[in-house]
């Protein structure tokens, strides 16, 4: 056995070997122990007594014992081989006599057989182990034996048939081939396997690989392939199969697939694996018109099927199914390092990442990328370009066919023609399915409601939905909600275009979404929310085609996509929804006012109402002028048109009068504000409308800084919406959170911090931690702890908020540099001087680049940052910031605390450059204004205080003048005096 081993390894190097492998017939093994033998033991003893007398070796003797490792080994090399050859094993009958008067069987049945090689027999000795070695009879039963067995293996013959070469290029895959081979030859556990997964995923390819492996490790399987894309290939197929096993062709058949079929049934055939690729028709596995009544029923038979569709593999195999799924992240770069001729187009992993994110780990999507790449040379960053270009460069690039051996020459290999067999097969079986799919394709891929799915009349939509989902088009995500692999719905869309059929599919899907989609009210939250998306990408897709139903679904998304004028428009007015798009709302609404200009007259009621629409998208983009332009117009067309009272009218005016508080015109927004609350007050105490209007009034009183005014109105609302809203109500909790930033800027900070810990704790039951809403009251908690001087507390919530929005929200978002601005203060304020300063420095940059320079909220951060800048000893950079925000807030009012407080700042630097004189009058200029505002002693004897010291240094020189300024100007009391 040994020189058989050592021959099979070597027989490609030398000829001169003493025993030939490829010119031997058979083996026969006579009692060779093959488990150890049970004469060892006495071998051993007898060994033992010879060496007292001559040199003597029991090596061999180990290798005989039971379970001697040697032996394994050997076995191990032997099998992978032993189907080359004839195997008989002998074995004795009789007990064998020894010198010590007892007899043994010295290599039982047991030891001496060994059935796992292929085509092995046993042969009964009927004697001893000596006289069966010696014995003539033993040899004469052999011979006789040997030739029946010769006879026998003549007509089984191994026979493999496999028309698709190895694919060298083959990867990974690992577990999924271990489960094959274990399920159908280690356990053996069933006759039929099916494999299943989408088209493109590599069935084809992982069977291959099977039938391979079976054919080089399983010496005793003969290895069949039987493709049935078609009749045709099947027919074929069966053909060359029964030709290459000499099947003889029953006359009196009609069929040859029959003749082959009772071939395989045969117990002389043999044992054999069939796969049955592409079996994606369940028709195939009808055992009366289909291929199904040719396939062999055989317990020494094993059938793999593979297929798209679930409902074969069942039917196929019953449980015994295997999923395929797409490559791992290790496994799609080995096959795609493997695929490429220049393997250097992988050293840039996070390309390589994003490349294959963006073919879905398919692997016939990487196979085809790589055949593009070794032929265009392009780099893969050059190839994400071209996928990312324009839908049509997309289409183009996954359209584009490659030369695949590894795949039959009448497949079709590009990824977006894969799949359109089995569109054309789902219209013929299903055509409400068909439907589906033209419908899909105009929606977006992901959380896809059952409830937005066309139903046509009399049509069964549930069993169309599972005809999709049985091809895996369709992926279930919970009961009613569904997701499409990414480049299957490209595959739609080029299959819908070769019907010719774009137009009419699209404007389809947008009259269904049309006549479904959901008003903007409360009750309809959920649905709007999971529809919205879906109606953006229809409108995205049909912007050539327009019509009423497009206008009309244009208007109720834009209406969804900015905060309406129905809605109450406090400081949180910029995120009514956590998934709103203000850009794409303006695009939309342009669209509308631009259709709508041209069909309808100037005072039309639909016309009107888009262009309020637009106009409050550019509120919320900060485009305020272009708002007010529109609002202005839309009054003086309603002043005309409609009475003071009208609802619609009144509307226009409270938008009109919230663009004017937004681009700082104070007091044109109160007139208007003064004058809708004043004609409200006919409507109903707890009116919404009524509500809105006075929220908006005691908004623009705080930002004019009349505070008791604004206090007032807000407390009366406050106690109406206690009365009539529950406790959560979105509406009542903005009211409270705008009463108690009222509080914070009265100096109310007890009272202030009251409310936010309440608003905080019910937002913190009913909304989600990143919610914008949450996280402002959160904002406005932080602030007034900070005002309390409870710093630390400040800090800690400061940082969560800026922790999330960093993750969720862009860079230039309001809130995010808003909240970023609190926690820098905060730093400042608990001796953080550095990490103040990175943060300022942060917020500045970016509010220069997006805001204008008289915004409140850029001199604010100006401030901050000067603020920094001084503390840290940078007293030329403090100067320079504090007389650029000075200069510009000369245009408010004298008295107007924030610009005080950058005053009474840039007084405090000129102290600190000893420039007394300068910040003398800058402070007496200060003073002499605090004097006549309604205001805290405190408030006024911080500046005071600083003015008398000033005072007092004229007559100190300069260098102790110094000394003494930036230890005044360091005191606690100082530095509390900023903008909040």
């Amino acid at each position: 056995m040994a020189a058989l081993i050592y021959s099979s390894r070597k027989t490609r190097r030398t000829a001169r070997t003493s025993i030939d492998k490829d010119s031997t017939y058979g083996v026969v093994y006579m009692g060779t122990p093959h488990q150890g033998g049970s004469g060892v033991q006495l071998g051993c003893i007898l060994v033992n007594i010879a060496s007292i007398f001559v040199p003597a070796n029991d090596n061999i003797l180990k290798h005989l014992e039971r379970d001697s490792q040697w032996l394994q080994q050997q076995l191990s090399q032997y099998n992978p081989i032993s189907g080359d050859f004839i195997t008989k094993f002998a074995y004795e009958t009789y007990e064998t006599p020894t010198i010590l008067g007892r007899k043994i069987l010295v290599v039982p049945k047991a030891s001496a057989v060994n059935l796992s090689q292929a085509d092995a027999e046993t042969i009964a000795i009927h004697a001893d182990h000596i006289n069966m070695i010696m014995a003539n009879g033993a040899a004469e039963k052999i011979r006789s034996r040997w030739e029946t067995g010769a006879r026998v293996n003549g007509v089984r013959t191994r026979c493999h048939y496999i028309p698709l070469p190895k694919n060298h290029r083959f990867t990974g895959r690992t577990t999924v081939l271990e489960e094959l081979r274990e399920r159908l030859f280690i356990r053996r556990k069933c006759r039929k396997l099916a494999l299943v997964g989408l088209g493109g995923v590599g069935k084809t390819q992982v069977a291959l690989e099977l039938a391979h492996w079976a054919k080089e490790n399983q010496p005793d399987h003969s290895v069949f392939w039987v493709p049935v894309i078609s009749d045709e290939s099947f027919e074929q197929a069966y053909t060359e199969l029964g030709r290459r096993l000499d099947v003889q062709i029953n006359k009196n058949d009609d069929d040859p697939k029959e003749s082959v079929r009772r071939h395989l049934e045969s117990e002389g055939t043999g044992k054999w694996l069939l796969v049955v690729d592409n079996a994606d028709d369940i028709k195939i596995l009808d055992r009366h018109g289909g291929v199904g009544k040719y396939l062999p029923q055989n317990e020494n038979g094993l059938i793999l099927f593979t297929t798209r569709l679930r409902s074969v593999a069942v039917a196929a195999a019953g449980s015994d199914v295997v999923e395929l799924l797409e490559m791992t992240p290790t496994e799609a770069t080995s096959f795609f390092r493997k695929s490429l001729i220049n393997e250097s187009l992988l050293d840039d992993k996070g390309l390589r990442d994003e490349l294959f994110e963006e073919l879905t780990y398919l692997p016939l999507a990487i196979a085809q990328a790589a055949a593009f790449l070794n032929v265009t040379q392009l780099s893969v960053k050059k190839y994400l370009e071209r996928l990312r270009r324009t839908e049509q460069s997309l289409i183009n690039l996954m359209s584009q066919e490659f030369s695949d051996d590894g795949r039959y020459p009448e497949s079709r290999n590009a990824v977006a023609t894969t799949w359109l067999v089995s569109f054309d097969q789902i219209r013929r079986i299903n055509s409400t399915a068909a439907e589906l799919l033209c419908f899909l394709s105009c929606v977006e891929r992901q959380d896809i409601p059952q409830s937005m799915l066309p139903e046509p009349p009399g049509e069964d939509v549930e069993t169309a939905i599972d005809v999709l989902c049985e091809y895996a088009f369709l992926v279930r995500r919970g009961d009613d909600m569904f997701n499409m692999h990414r480049l299957v719905h490209i595959a739609i869309r080029v299959w819908v275009r070769n019907q010719n059929a774009v137009e009419e599919t699209q404007s389809n899907a947008v009259r269904h979404l049309a006549s479904i989609f959901p008003w903007d009210d409360e009750a309809n939250r959920l649905l709007w929310r999971e529809y919205l998306p879906h109606a953006l990408y229809a409108l995205r897709r049909s912007k050539e085609y327009e019509d009423e139903e497009r206008s009309n679904l244009s208007y109720r998304c834009g209406t969804l996509l900015i905060c309406g004028s129905t809605r109450r428009n406090t400081r949180l007015r910029c995120a009514y929804l956590d998934n709103r798009q203000i850009k794409e709302a303006i695009e939309i609404f342009e669209h509308v006012v631009a259709i709508r200009k041209k069909t309808l007259a100037e005072e039309d009621h639909d016309r009107l109402a888009s262009e309020h629409e637009l106009a409050s998208a550019y509120l919320d983009n900060r485009q305020i002028k272009e708002a007010i332009e529109i609002l202005e117009h839309i009054v003086a067309i309603e002043k005309k048109t409609l009475a003071e009272k009208d609802h619609d009218r009144l509307t226009s005016e409270h938008e009109l009068a919230s663009a004017y508080l937004d681009d700082g015109r104070l007091k044109e927004a109160i007139e208007i504000f003064e004058h809708v609350v004043a004609v409200r007050k006919t409507l109903a105490e707890e009116d919404h409308s009524r509500l809105t209007s006075e929220h908006e009034l005691a908004r623009a009183y705080l930002d004019n800084r009349q505070i008791k005014e604004a206090i007032e109105i807000l407390e009366h609302i406050v106690a109406i919406e206690k009365k009539t809203l529950a406790e959560e109500d979105h509406d009542r909790l903005a009211s409270e959170h705008e009463l108690a930033s009222a509080y914070l800027d009265n100096r109310q900070i007890k009272e202030a911090i009251e409310i936010f810990e309440h608003v905080v704790a019910i937002r913190k039951k009913t909304l989600a931690g990143e919610d914008h809403f949450r996280l402002t009251s959160e904002h406005g908690l932080a602030s007034a702890y900070f005002n309390d001087g409870r710093i630390k507390e400040a800090i800690e919530i400061f940082e969560r908020i800026v922790a999330i929005r960093k993750k969720t929200l862009a860079e230039e978002d309001h809130s995010r540099l808003t909240s970023e601005h609190g926690l820098a203060s905060a730093y400042f304020d608990n001796g953080r001087i550095k990490e103040a300063i990175e943060i300022f420095k942060h917020v500045v940059a970016i509010r220069k680049k997006t805001l204008a320079e008289e915004d409140y909220s850029r001199l604010t951060s100006e401030h901050g940052l000067a603020r920094a800048y001084l503390d840290d000893g940078r007293i030329k950079e403090a100067i320079e910031i504090l007389e650029h925000v000075v200069a510009v807030k000369k245009t408010l009012a004298e008295e107007d605390r924030s610009r005080l407080a950058s005053e009474h700042e840039l007084a405090r630097a000129y102290l600190d450059d000893a420039r007394i004189k300068e910040a003398i009058e800058m402070l007496e200029h200060v003073v002499a204004v605090k004097m006549t505002l309604d205001m805290s002693s405190e408030d006024r004897a911080v500046s005071q205080d600083l003015l008398e010291q000033a005072r007092g240094m004229l007559n100190l020189g300069s260098r102790r003048a110094r000394r003494l300024i930036r230890w005044l100007t360091r005191r606690p009391h100082a530095r509390r005096s900023h903008e909040g």
